[in-house]
């Protein structure tokens, strides 16, 4: 991944963080070296609201601005998804996830039903 495209996944990243509405989200996005086969991977403090993205330095396959727009997508809807992750994790009541489910509903419906 060279500066250009870095900018252009950083640009997608900001795009789709406006989208969903996280706008309370403190995020970096970087390149790092991975020891697993991912493009990119998302670390996150749920509680603190920031998240790091980081994209795999040694993917250079096929970096079109769509498929660095579908990685910055799914990327951002892990920090969508993260607190309902989060309640599954931790063992919530099923009232309490199906509460996180209906939040995530209800953003997706304001979004794309407008």
């Amino acid at each position: 991944m060279n500066q250009k495209q870095l900018k252009t996944f950083k640009r997608q990243v900001n795009k789709w963080r406006d989208y969903f509405g996280l706008l309370a989200w403190e995020i970096t996005v970087s390149k790092d070296d991975f020891a697993e086969d991912v493009v990119a991977a998302t670390n996150f403090d749920s509680h603190n609201r920031w998240a790091r993205i980081r994209f795999n330095n040694e993917y250079t396959d096929d970096l079109t601005n769509k498929n660095l727009d579908g990685t910055a997508f799914h990327e951002v809807c892990e920090l969508l998804l993260c607190d309902l992750r989060g309640m599954c994790e931790y063992g919530y009541s099923r009232e309490m996830v199906d509460a996180e489910i209906h939040k995530v509903i209800r953003t997706l419906e304001n979004i794309i039903l407008k």
